[in-house]
């Protein structure tokens, strides 16, 4: 079970009273690093491309956007349709004005209409080989190059993967062999599974790129992980589970379309589910509870585990015992996305309120989390012994709509630590609350106790010995919004 404490504080406006205009930026999200990222979509095949453009474009200022690109799809061969992403971005620009006024860092209009990009007409490895390239492939191959190792390139996968297949050909063929595999090094995939036959090539030939995909039988989605988005209804699994009114198109018509703009009046009604793509992109969302390298973390777009102990291919994994609406604890797949349900539809839905106004006062923002002094998305590190304690202060955290209270929940986040899926093979932290729940002392068990309970008799049971802690901050706006905060406790001397 959780370890959990939670408080309630009121959050004193620190910064700048909640006026129609917001003059000191220091309220405003803003981040100092951004994830570059190259999104391949099989656009037009059905509406879920479209609601997934639309809610990445509402967090287009959490990344450093390389490319759009149009793809084929086994679902749609011999067209790309490049001009339905020109038609969104365009869309999108005409609120772009308000969003500014609610975070920073957006791109310009111009710049992203410059970024799309269009794969060759043909299915999958059809469109690999000597003069297969297209301005897609090519654009993939600069955007690459101008990653590095410590600052990498998403490429998040919604149909085939011919264009990034046709890359990685190019780069194979005409540089050498230690060339490419720095190539190679500068990638991270995420694929809503295989849409064609190029990705089971990419990962045949390029078996150290790091790729996160869901195996199975071919179109079998229902065995998919980035199927909780919203699935469970259509796909049937975890019924009771999910709280399915939230991914309905009547949630949807009252809570996004109905926003007030007309960008989010445009949001499509799906066809079979909403937005299965949505997940390849939302661990990239920079809101303090994933580690982007880090995919056995978990976050919004799910958990994935290595194949072996030193792979970089990335599967399917399992959840921690998460509640249902039903009562019941479920482990599934499907669940280490919907979990997080109230909050990345909650959270999309005040970003939509930002699209109808540029008053910030007349809708919610995020909380601001600091921990011991710690301010942003990133995770903390701490080193600790066994049989100590570490205490973690958030006392700096403060919310930007100073008519807000904020619910502070510390908890320890069993599944981040755990690869196997018995109930003992994670050491239990004792979270101590203290200072109305802002601050709490965390007690690590002894060594004894850790190696006389078993957690470290079989490989793999904790990663590293990492111990994990979220900080998990809801206000109490119109919609309520949360952020996350994540402490990884390294035990020394278990490795």
């Amino acid at each position: 079970m959780f370890i959990t404490t939670t408080a309630v504080c009121l959050i004193s406006c620190i910064a700048l009273a909640r006026t129609q205009s917001v003059t000191n930026s220091s309220v405003l999200e803003s981040f100092t690093t951004k994830p570059r990222v190259f999104v391949l979509t099989d656009i037009a095949n059905e509406p879920d491309d479209e609601m997934s453009l639309t809610r990445f474009l509402l967090y287009a200022n959490h990344f450093s956007i390389q490319g759009i690109a149009a793809t084929t799809s086994t679902w749609l061969r011999n067209e790309t349709f490049a001009w339905q992403i020109q038609d969104k971005v365009l869309e999108w620009g005409e609120v772009r004005d308000n969003l500014t006024k609610h975070a920073e860092g957006w791109p310009e209009t111009e710049e992203l209409l410059g970024r799309v990009y269009s794969g060759l007409p043909v299915y999958g490895l059809e469109g690999v080989g000597e003069g297969k390239d297209s301005n897609a492939s090519v654009a993939l191959v600069a955007a690459v190059d101008e990653a590095s190792a410590d600052d990498p390139l998403w490429v998040p996968i919604w149909g085939g993967a011919s264009v990034l297949a046709q890359a990685l050909w190019t780069v194979q063929e005409t540089r050498t062999q230690v060339d490419a595999a720095s190539f190679v090094a500068k990638l991270r995939v995420y694929a809503i599974s295989d849409q064609d036959d190029a990705g089971p090539w990419i990962r045949s030939h390029f078996p150290d790129l790091f790729y996160i995909a869901s195996i199975h039988a071919f179109s079998l989605y229902r065995l998919a992980t980035w199927s909780g988005i919203s699935g469970e209804a259509y796909y049937d699994f975890d019924v009771g589970g999910p709280d399915s009114s939230l991914v309905s198109n009547d949630w949807l018509e009252s809570n996004i379309r109905s926003s007030g703009s007309v960008f989010a009046a445009n949001y499509p009604r799906f066809a079979y589910i909403m937005e299965g793509d949505t997940p390849s992109f939302l661990n990239l969302i920079q809101n303090g509870l994933s580690a982007r390298d880090h995919p056995n973390w978990g976050g919004w777009g799910g958990r994935y585990g290595r194949t072996t102990n030193k792979s970089n291919q990335w599967v399917d994994s399992i959840a921690w015992k998460v509640p249902g609406t039903d009562g019941r604890n479920y482990t599934s797949n499907q669940a280490t996305i919907w979990q997080w349900r109230k909050a990345y539809q909650y959270d999309f839905a005040g970003r939509m309120n930002w699209t109808a106004t540029a008053d910030f006062g007349a809708v919610n923002h995020n909380p601001r989390l600091y921990i011991n002094g710690t301010g942003g998305s990133e995770y903390l590190y701490i080193e600790v012994d066994p049989g100590t304690s570490v205490v973690l202060d958030a006392r700096e955290s403060f919310d930007p709509d100073d008519d807000d209270q904020v619910v502070y929940t510390w908890s320890q986040d069993f599944g981040a630590s755990l690869t196997g899926v018995g109930d003992n093979q994670v050491p239990v932290l004792r979270i101590e609350e203290g200072e109305g729940g802002k601050v709490v002392t965390v007690v690590v068990p002894s060594e004894d106790t850790i190696r006389n309970n078993g957690y470290w008799s079989l490989w793999g049971l904790m990663e590293g010995g990492l111990v994990h802690v979220l900080l998990e901050a809801w206000d109490d706006g119109l919609p309520p919004l949360v952020s996350y905060r994540r402490v990884v406790l390294k035990l020394r001397g278990f490795d």
